[in-house]
């Protein structure tokens, strides 16, 4: 996949070397970085300027040599983005917000979640929230998060491929209702056990009434290997509740 194994025995001490370092620098700068990430918006790569020294360079000149090595689109796509990443961020401490725009109550009026990574010490941060009228309704905090890359031993424990996981990967998903209509009898059973739990008053005929009325967005969080499932406002609980669990 993306390193060989005889580069990485070759090139390891020089590495390994050169990251704290990087890590330093980041700490030096308490400007937050800032960014959008759409599927279908194209990676751009520029040139290194002069702000980049000679460790910055290295870094960027091996993993566009990878780039070189790997046919696979998926590895590709993620050595673009570890690039960029590193890029925005290789002179600043490593924190960005991400805003996704979609439906969550109704489809008259867009909402935001608003979705923060950062470094804390030795750990990547996702943290994703919505808030409505000056009310936070509803968080979900990931610690970092993973993404299989590949087995070679530079894709482990390198906060650098864990940032940009975060950053790409790892805020919530978002889904039209219809796409799932199929789940219907499914998603309508779930969400009633975990409700009659919290209220034993609700019953199948009202919630079946909600979901039928309901035109909002459905939502996916969770770590990217392992998400939690697809979600479903339920506004006369002001909460989230389950539509499909795989």
């Amino acid at each position: 996949m993306y390193l060989k194994k005889n580069f990485f025995s070759l090139n390891n001490k020089l590495l390994l070397s050169i990251l704290p370092i990087i890590f330093v620098s980041c700490f030096n700068n308490t400007k937050k970085g800032s960014a959008s990430v759409s599927e279908d918006s194209p990676i751009i790569l520029e040139e290194i300027g002069e702000y980049c020294n000679s460790d910055t360079s290295f870094f960027i000149s091996e993993c566009k040599n990878m780039l070189l090595k790997y046919t696979e689109e998926r590895e590709k796509k993620f050595l673009l983005q570890l690039t960029e990443t590193f890029e925005k961020f290789s002179n600043k401490v490593l924190d960005t917000v991400l805003y996704t725009t979609c439906f969550i109550e109704t489809n008259e009026k867009l909402d935001t979640i608003k979705t923060r990574i950062f470094e804390d010490r030795d750990s990547i941060i996702v943290h994703s929230s919505w808030v409505k009228n000056n009310k936070l309704l509803w968080e979900k905090k990931i610690t970092n998060p993973y993404i299989w890359v590949d087995d070679d031993p530079f894709f482990e424990n390198n906060k650098w491929i864990t940032f940009t996981t975060g950053i790409y990967y790892a805020p919530p998903n978002i889904y039209k209702i219809e796409d799932f209509i199929r789940l219907k009898e499914w998603a309508v059973g779930l969400g009633l056990n975990e409700l009659q739990e919290l209220d034993s008053s609700i019953d199948r005929e009202s919630y079946e009434q909600y979901f039928e009325n309901f035109n909002g967005n459905l939502i996916e969080w969770g770590d990217p290997e392992s998400r939690e499932g697809l979600f479903i406002w339920y506004k006369p609980l002001q909460r989230f509740v389950v539509f499909y669990r795989p």
